[in-house]
């Protein structure tokens, strides 16, 4: 493969993540208010509404993982966060801006604020290996001022739930491995040790002298007496978890006490009571358990990196979910089903929460929902090191219009005998949703490598879908859906039509032509063409560089070439000549098509990306350093193609764009350097006051240089008559009032207004008048007609009631004449509000 001149420079190119950022690593935090809920989503702060759901902001500034968040103690709108950039930023939520930076000596782990000196910052800097919690005065410390911290207890835990502040800053406790360390606040006090077999994270009551730990067994020590005589240490044990305690939060006042671990449970504990309360199946281990300022909100985050927002009743009430994170550690691959693309709800599908399938939309950053397959509830294993075998979702199936999915489940703990199910699901129009049509129970007699849907054949509207499974088994089966109608439904199933082999080789991956005439298998070195409609080997073809393990036919002008992929080569084959056109020596881990275009792309072994047509051996773009094991990729079609730039550096995403994951479950996608580069637009947090004619007036008036052009958007505009604008005078508090110098002018101007509501109603006379008035209206010299109409003026004001003559009179009237004067539009809606 060389390079061709469409190849651009990688420097104007990054690989950025799309999605999958981890909002779980670090606790949730509560506003003031508790409307909104702030999450560390690696480099960004999100700010999410208790209320909606929705995410309303995202805070840019830090260059690392963000690791912690408090509320400012000065100020209740202000937001911090520390870093592992070394920083802490303080934020204004409301307005996503970032008011100053402050930069420490060291990475930061956690923050926060001791509640008896609201200046003190305490926060957890890493010194080379070594982990210390110290405190500084980080609120009152100016942009760009060096800052000094204090130690208070050195070499702790890295993990921010191994440290907390207790009974109103009085003191500061801290866990590290079977060591409990304890510092009173003040100067002259020394840290106080205490030792208990393996302590997972500890917690301090806001209001009492008590100190909560968990245990790696499962059980709670209250500790009390602990500034005294050690001796004199009081324990109390708590013991619910069968798994080791995760973590431990106090309510604002002490109340009750939260915990949570791997059983998936929520445990509330009332203080010095036996009384305790559950909310169970939450779906994953918890991690953290956050709890709002007034108690009513608690926030559980789960190793499935989602976060459920629970009522004080212990309801859920909204769930905050990212791209889901596998949870199984025997897995060798986190998403063995693939990436695959809904053409339905236009979304990513892929391998989620134990068993199921999650349908992410990568353009709205959001999950659309999860799809169970195997329909079995997660079971925490007793022993964290030798975790249970769960069945999976390996292999995942849609066809082109989304009307079924093909799903294979298997299980194995290498002990019973394996289980796999061939399962076929029908979408529902009326549920949207996939409903379960057919289960087959041992499809295969091994494992099924490959599962494929036949194109449709729109040309001869084909309603009659199929697919092919190939198994280590030797075998490869063509599966068809047949008509199942009795007198009680009507229905259709699934059923095996046709049985394949060739020289009793493993089967290994398919693919079918563009127009579904063709059916290409993989039987080790060799790719077999069948006639799918008769099952009838049509051609061979021998590969002498080693196991076929990637295998797609072209698409659009590139429909009668076949690309595979061996260990070391990539090969592209003619249908109609049977004869290599061209090969390359890449170690391809991943083969993708692009189903709306012409365009491949294969991942490399040396962490590379290569873009390119069947049709020429010149790549598009090729890029290195990717990033470590990448498991899967798609395309996914553009949301609006019009948007994509077709000339410029990434135009061979026109149609699709390429995304891929990693090891750490990270979506990555390419996209331009000034866009990556180009901070996201806040969402204001609009609230929508109605306006008042006095407000209006006011703010109106007080502009100078009233220019013509202001006559545009009148009907927009709000005018009141002279009772009006003093009722709203009068209304208006006297400390929020306006100066009586700026008022005055507006006054005087108000009483010159007309009342549109009752001009309207002079305007409503037959055309024959309005005709007439127009012919008695033609400019005379007389000073009779000219002191009549001052005499009808006078008379309109008084009372009141304007004439049919009688115009808007405003300031700058030698600017607006009456010609213009007659396209203002009509307001008669707005006095008609007014008065009811």
């Amino acid at each position: 493969m060389s390079a061709s001149t469409e190849n651009v420079d990688e420097k104007k190119i990054v690989a950025s993540v799309r999605a999958g950022a981890n909002l779980v690593h670090s606790k949730p935090l509560f506003s003031h208010d508790s409307k909104f809920l702030f999450c560390c989503a690696e480099t960004l702060v999100k700010v999410y509404s208790t209320v909606s759901g929705e995410c309303v902001h995202d805070l840019k500034g830090h260059t690392h993982l963000t690791t912690g968040l408090v509320i400012n103690s000065l100020n209740k709108l202000q937001l911090l966060s520390s870093s592992l950039d070394q920083t802490v930023i303080f934020w204004d939520y409301a307005d996503c801006v970032l008011l100053k930076k402050i930069r420490l000596q060291g990475p930061l782990h956690g923050i926060w604020i001791r509640p008896g000196d609201q200046d003190q910052v305490q926060v957890l800097l890493q010194c080379g290996k070594s982990y210390d919690l110290v405190h500084c005065d980080l609120l009152t410390a100016s942009k760009g001022e060096s800052v000094t911290t204090v130690t208070d207890i050195p070499r702790i835990s890295s993990d921010p739930r191994c440290s907390a502040i207790g009974c109103k800053g009085k003191f500061t406790a801290a866990v590290k491995g079977c060591m409990l360390y304890i510092k009173s606040t003040s100067k002259s006090s020394k840290i106080k040790k205490f030792s208990f077999p393996d302590l997972t994270c500890v917690a301090c009551h806001p209001v009492d002298f008590c100190i909560a730990t968990g245990t790696s067994t499962g059980k709670i020590l209250l500790w009390w007496s602990f500034l005294g005589d050690q001796s004199h240490v009081v324990k109390t044990t708590l013991h619910w978890h069968a798994l080791p305690v995760l973590d431990l939060t106090f309510t604002t006042e002490g109340s009750y006490l939260l915990s949570g671990g791997h059983e998936c449970v929520l445990v509330k504990w009332q203080y010095n009571s036996e009384y305790r309360d559950f909310r169970p199946r939450l779906g994953a281990p918890l991690c953290h358990v956050a709890i709002s300022p007034d108690n009513l909100l608690y926030a559980t985050s789960h190793r499935d990196n989602v976060i459920h927002l629970l009522t004080s009743n212990l309801s859920v009430a909204q769930v905050f979910q990212g791209l889901t994170k596998t949870m199984s550690h025997k897995k060798k691959h986190c998403c063995p089903a693939g990436l695959n693309f809904d053409p339905r709800s236009k979304a990513l599908v892929l391998n989620g929460k134990p068993g199921h399938l999650q349908f992410y939309s990568v353009h709205s950053d959001k999950q659309l929902y999860n799809l169970d397959i195997v329909c079995q509830n997660y079971i925490s294993p007793e022993n964290m090191k030798c975790p249970l075998d769960v069945t999976e979702v390996v292999q995942a199936e849609f066809n082109s219009t989304g009307s079924w999915l093909a799903t294979v489940e298997y299980w194995n703990n290498r002990v019973m005998t394996p289980e796999m199910r061939l399962k076929f699901w029908q979408y529902n129009t009326e549920t949207q949703r996939y409903t379960l049509n057919t289960t087959v129970e041992v499809p295969h007699d091994k494992i099924i490598t490959c599962l494929r849907f036949r194109p449709d054949d729109f040309s001869s509207n084909n309603e009659d879908p199929m697919v092919v499974t190939t198994s280590l088994d030797g075998k490869f089966k063509i599966w068809s859906n047949m008509d199942d109608t009795n007198i009680y439904r009507a229905n259709t199933k699934w059923s095996c039509e046709s049985v394949g082999f060739y020289h009793d080789k493993p089967a290994g991956v398919c693919s079918f032509t563009a127009d579904g005439s063709l059916l290409g298998v993989a039987f080790g070195t060799s790719v077999t063409l069948w006639d799918p409609d008769n099952n009838v080997l049509r051609e061979t073809l021998s590969s002498q560089q080693g196991k076929i393990e990637f295998m797609e036919f072209g698409k659009k002008s590139c429909s009668h070439y076949l690309v595979t992929t061996t260990r070391f080569n990539i090969t592209v084959w003619d249908l109609i000549t049977c004869a290599v056109v061209w090969t390359a020596r890449i170690k391809a881990t991943h083969l993708i098509s692009d189903p709306l275009s012409d365009v491949m792309a294969v991942f490399g072994e040396n962490e590379s990306l290569y873009v390119f047509k069947p049709c020429d051996p010149a790549y598009l773009y090729s890029r290195k350093n990717l990033g470590k094991g990448v498991e899967g990729g798609v395309f996914i079609p553009q949301q609006k193609k019009s948007s994509v730039d077709k000339g410029g550096q990434l135009s061979w995403q026109s149609e699709s764009q390429l995304y891929w994951i990693t090891s750490k479950q990270d979506l990555m996608t390419l996209t331009p350097k000034a866009d990556e580069e180009t901070p996201t637009k806040p969402i204001p947090l609009k609230t929508k006051l109605p306006q008042t004619p006095f407000s209006v007036l006011l703010t109106t008036e007080r502009k100078r240089g009233f220019e013509l052009s202001e006559y545009k958007d009148l009907d927009s505009k709000v005018y009141t008559t002279a009772a009006q604008f003093t009722a709203q005078l009068l209304e208006t508090a006297s400390h929020v009032q306006a100066p009586v110098t700026s008022l005055c002018n507006t006054f005087i101007n108000s009483l010159l207004i007309q009342d549109k509501s009752h001009s309207t109603l002079q305007d409503g006379k037959d055309d024959d008048d309005d005709n007439t008035a127009d012919v008695e209206e033609k400019p005379t010299n007389s000073d009779s007609d000219s002191d009549m109409d001052v005499d009808q003026k006078e008379e309109s004001v008084s009372k009141n009631i304007q004439t049919p003559k009688q115009k808007v009179v405003r300031r700058k009237t030698d600017i607006v004449n009456k010609e213009k004067l007659c396209e203002i539009p009509n307001l008669d809606w707005y006095s008609a509000s007014l008065k009811t």
